[in-house]
């Protein structure tokens, strides 16, 4: 939940969750057309709608989290997101719990998009994430 924060808080962390709940409002997962976004990252397709990542005859339902993770990232193509968005965004919050859930997610998406060698989730050190797509 991002509608409740314990004192004492950090102004960056009230900006965080204000983020995440804005970037829900404004950025759904559908369209204003009531259509589905979906995304295409390399030869990928990626329905976070209907949770599925597909790569030619292949798709792969992956879960809710795994899509919001990645359509965070997708959202950035080729830029960095930070851990603290991410966490924020995904789960409401930023703890050391939640940064080791992010860390075995991000690893089961790394697997699903090394069937394209192209795609690559990078690791920016002590800042975050960025999904890159190379031409």
């Amino acid at each position: 939940m991002d509608d409740y924060i314990t004192k004492p808080f950090e102004e960056e962390e009230l900006l965080y969750r204000i983020r995440a709940v804005l970037n829900r409002l404004i950025h759904p997962l559908r369209n204003s057309d009531g259509e589905t976004s979906v995304k295409r990252i390399g030869k990928f397709t990626f329905d976070p709608q209907n949770l599925l990542l597909s790569i030619s005859n292949e798709s792969q339902r992956i879960t809710l989290k795994e899509s919001r993770i990645l359509n965070k990232l997708a959202m950035s193509l080729n830029n960095v997101v930070t851990r603290e968005e991410i966490m924020i965004e995904v789960w409401g919050e930023n703890d050391y719990y939640t940064g080791r859930s992010l860390d075995v997610f991000i690893s089961k998406l790394r697997s699903y998009l090394k069937k394209d060698t192209s795609v690559q989730i990078i690791t920016i050190p002590t800042l975050g994430y960025r999904l890159e797509v190379r031409s």
